[in-house]
């Protein structure tokens, strides 16, 4: 749609939605101006849809029971991504940011390799070339136990293990989210009651799980704080405890890390696999370069990452067409010129990493998987999957090793191909999604 009207209206156009108009941009100055030289607030309304599913932040002040019976459970609060206040979450963001630094995540390259070795593992028992396979399934349950591990310091074993209950009410809790900002009747719908006393429970126990997790974990730093992990979670705990935040806001911030290390980089790379499946003629140049650097090793080092550079270009391309977050939502905070047009305050302003990836002015034959294009630089302000500015993702770094390193081993040791007869299109959740899963076979490589 977006495409469709900018190529009648340019650069800049507006819609209405009842009263009210949103802009939509993708025009390089005004994504720098919105994103970084203003750092535009998030819009509150959709965010707290997230954060307190079905309005809840609006009536947490009544009565505990009518709440409880009415509404879904707080989800993820006021984390890092549901956080619209720009003071509270540049406090929170600061507490967070050396976890996730690149030297802090190449010490946990040991913990990535062996994930990824468990999964390929299970995928080589079944690697017959007849055995259909969900990629995107298989790479979910692989990246939950990434982040729960180099995180959180917890195992679970999803790959092997995918029905177990921490799985399940992460699934639950998501898809309860997307019911909320995808069917706005729900809730009222009265043949809907099962279904929601369901996902409440799927709130219920995560938040509930999270919350034992963390205080697992005070207890075991306040006992002996040498002996405790060296983690992203012992980092938060450790500074959370001396700044007197509260543990709702902790377990916020739990349950955002697992909705946006998990399940965004699992479609990302499922993604990837989608495009390499369809055009074949790329494989034989990514090989090429995962043979030259890695050989027959089975360990990837932060070296050999540095190395992979058309590896990077697949993914990045990928990432181009088919970004995690579609749309980025800010609202202005005074009065902004855009291409000439001058854009009142408090005006919904969109921008589409979707919508810019696709734009010919910025990337000839757009439609087209060209990875080479990144084998030059290529402009932040036309390709921001990450977002920019201050409130880029905080899991950047994170996301691209992950990634990197699943993409590198699976070529190198699997052929696959992909099962005609399903979608090629994407599922919009609140992530985008290969519709069908990337169904495929695969088979020992030749």
């Amino acid at each position: 749609m977006f495409s469709g009207r900018s190529k009648k209206y340019g650069d800049v156009f507006k819609f209405q939605i009842f009263m009210n108009y949103v802009i939509v941009t993708n025009e390089p100055d005004a994504i720098r101006e919105i994103l970084i030289n203003k750092n535009y607030p998030k819009n509150e309304k959709i965010y707290s849809k997230i954060g307190f599913p079905y309005n809840e932040r609006q009536v947490e002040k009544l009565n505990k029971n009518l709440v409880e019976f009415f509404f879904l459970k707080r989800f993820m609060g006021l984390g890092l991504v549901t956080e619209t206040n720009d003071e509270r979450w540049r406090k929170r963001r600061q507490i967070f940011n050396p976890g996730f630094h690149r030297n802090v995540l190449v010490k946990c390259l040991g913990e990535f390799n062996e994930k990824t070795d468990q999964l390929l593992e299970k995928l080589r028992k079944i690697s017959d070339g007849k055995t259909e396979i969900s990629l995107f399934k298989e790479i979910n349950r692989m990246t939950l136990d990434i982040i729960s591990s180099v995180a959180f310091g917890f195992y679970i074993d999803t790959i092997n293990f995918p029905e177990n209950e921490f799985s399940h009410n992460i699934t639950g809790s998501f898809e309860a989210v997307n019911r909320c900002l995808t069917d706005p009747i729900f809730m009222i719908n009265p043949f809907n009651y099962w279904k929601k006393r369901k996902y409440k429970k799927y709130i219920k126990d995560l938040r509930n799980f999270a919350k034992e997790k963390i205080l697992d974990r005070l207890k075991e730093i306040e006992d002996n704080e040498l002996s405790a992990p060296d983690d992203i979670l012992t980092a938060i705990v450790t500074k959370c405890r001396e700044d007197k935040i509260e543990i709702e806001s902790l377990i916020d911030d739990f349950i955002t890390f697992f909705n946006a290390g998990q399940e965004t980089t699992a479609n990302s790379i499922a993604f990837c696999f989608l495009e390499l499946g369809k055009n074949t003629h790329i494989l034989p140049r990514l090989r090429e370069e995962i043979d030259s650097v890695l050989g027959a090793k089975k360990e990837v080092t932060y070296e050999d990452l540095t190395k992979l550079e058309y590896t990077e270009c697949v993914f990045k391309e990928t990432l181009r067409l088919w970004p995690p977050a579609p749309e980025i939502l800010r609202v202005s905070t005074d009065e902004l010129c855009i291409g000439g047009f001058k854009i009142p305050k408090n005006t919904q302003i969109n921008l589409s990493p979707y919508f810019s990836g696709r734009n010919e002015k910025y990337f000839p034959n757009p439609n087209e998987f060209r990875p080479e294009r990144f084998l030059n630089e290529v402009s932040s302000y036309s390709h921001f999957p990450f977002s920019l500015g201050p409130r880029n993702c905080i899991g950047r770094n994170f996301a691209m090793i992950e990634s990197k390193i699943f993409i590198a081993k699976f070529v190198q040791n699997f052929d696959f191909k992909l099962k005609e007869n399903q979608s090629f299109k994407p599922k919009l959740m609140t992530t985008l999604r290969p519709a069908d899963g990337t169904l495929c076979f695969i088979s020992p490589r030749t």
